[in-house]
C-alpha cells in the first residue's frame, strides 16, 4: 500500500525537513574547530616595525606584545573564520589592559580593527566566548612575559645582535619548552611562539617549525 500526501501535508513535511537540516548545519558550525595546540605570539614592536613597509604608532612599545592567540596545527591549514561575529561591546571592560598589552602597531590600523582580525580570524576558532578568549590570552601573557624572562638572563633589547640561541634557553629555563623565534630577513626579530595543549590547563608544549621563511639565523637583531 503506497502513502499518498496531501499536497499541503507534503509542503509542510518539506519545510519541516528543511528546517531541521538548517538547524543541524548551524550546531555543527556553531562547534569549535578541531587543532592540535594553542600558539600564543608575542610580537618584539621595534623589530616589526624595522621590518615592515608599513609605518608604525608613535612611540612604539618598549617591551613585547600581544599578537595573537591562535588555534593552531602542526602542519596547515590552520583553522581559521570559524564564525566571526566581533562584539566591540563584549569586550569594552578590557580595553583599558588590551590598549597596553595587546595594541595595534600599524599607524593606519585602530585598535580595534586589530582586535576584531584577532578574533574573527582565530578566537572564533577557539571553544572560548569573545571576552574569555582575550583575557585568556592576557592571563598567559602575564604568566609568559618574555621581557622579564630576558631581563633575568641579562638579555636587553640593545638593537644590536644577540644569539639566538641564548635567548631560545632564557625562554626554555622558565617554560621548559621549545619556544619559536619569528625574524624577517633571517635576523629582525619579530616575534616570538610559546605554545600549549588544548587541555583545560593549557600545559606548554614544543612549538613546532612553522613557516621556513621566518626562521631566525644565528644572531638576531633585538
Amino acid at each position: 500500500m503506497s502513502l499518498s500526501l496531501s499536497p499541503a501535508c507534503s509542503i509542510m513535511l518539506f519545510i519541516n525537513l528543511m528546517i531541521l537540516l538548517m538547524y543541524t548545519i548551524s550546531i555543527a558550525f556553531a562547534q569549535p574547530a578541531a587543532f592540535d595546540h594553542y600558539t600564543l605570539a608575542q610580537q618584539w614592536p621595534a623589530g616589526v616595525c624595522k621590518s615592515s613597509t608599513f609605518k608604525c604608532i608613535n612611540p612604539i612599545p618598549s617591551s613585547f606584545t600581544i599578537h595573537g592567540l591562535w588555534p593552531s596545527n602542526k602542519l596547515s591549514p590552520h583553522p581559521r573564520k570559524c564564525s566571526p561575529s566581533f562584539d566591540h561591546t563584549k569586550i569594552k571592560s578590557l580595553e583599558p589592559q588590551l590598549r597596553i598589552v595587546w595594541p595595534n602597531l600599524k599607524l593606519t590600523n585602530t585598535n580595534i580593527k586589530f582586535w576584531k582580525d584577532q578574533w574573527d580570524n582565530h578566537g572564533s576558532c577557539s571553544p572560548w566566548t569573545q571576552n574569555d578568549y582575550f583575557m585568556k590570552a592576557m592571563s598567559l601573557q602575564v604568566h609568559n612575559n618574555l621581557t622579564t624572562m630576558l631581563q633575568a638572563k641579562g638579555i636587553t633589547p640593545t638593537g644590536g645582535p644577540h644569539q639566538k640561541q641564548l635567548i631560545t634557553d632564557a625562554i626554555k629555563h622558565k617554560v621548559h619548552v621549545d619556544p619559536f623565534l619569528v625574524c624577517a630577513a633571517r635576523r629582525y626579530l619579530v616575534e616570538i611562539h610559546i605554545c600549549f595543549d588544548v587541555t583545560t590547563s593549557l600545559k606548554h608544549v614544543n612549538c613546532p617549525t612553522p613557516n621556513p621563511a621566518q626562521i631566525c639565523g644565528t644572531h638576531v637583531i633585538y
